[in-house]
């Protein structure tokens, strides 16, 4: 049972890394994936910060609270496309024949 466990866990290191490798085979296309994802959670951060620039507390919630609650929700978001979505996207690489993910 372990052993087919590390064999697999070794099978899902190998498809994160070549997604990662697939990822940075096109550095500005990567760069710009980075730039555009700060630039949308930086806007809905920006949207609260407007919000409660208006209005000092909304329910009871002040700025910082729902600013802790937002992080709360992105952060794991950011986690799961950095260490999930490499094996979900292999499926539709394999159905379209692309090697590069376009």
């Amino acid at each position: 049972m372990l052993s087919r466990l590390g064999r697999l866990a070794r099978v899902y290191a190998r498809i994160q890394l070549l997604n990662l490798r697939g990822q940075l085979e096109y550095r500005a296309d990567f760069w710009i994936g980075v730039v555009g994802v700060m630039l949308l959670y930086g806007a809905g951060f920006v949207f609260v910060w407007a919000l409660f620039g208006r209005v000092p507390r909304v329910a009871g919630w002040s700025l910082w609270e729902v600013a802790f609650l937002y992080a709360l929700a992105i952060i794991p978001r950011g986690l799961v496309l950095l260490l999930a979505d490499g094996p979900w996207r292999l499926r539709e690489l394999v159905h379209s024949g692309s090697s590069t993910g376009c």
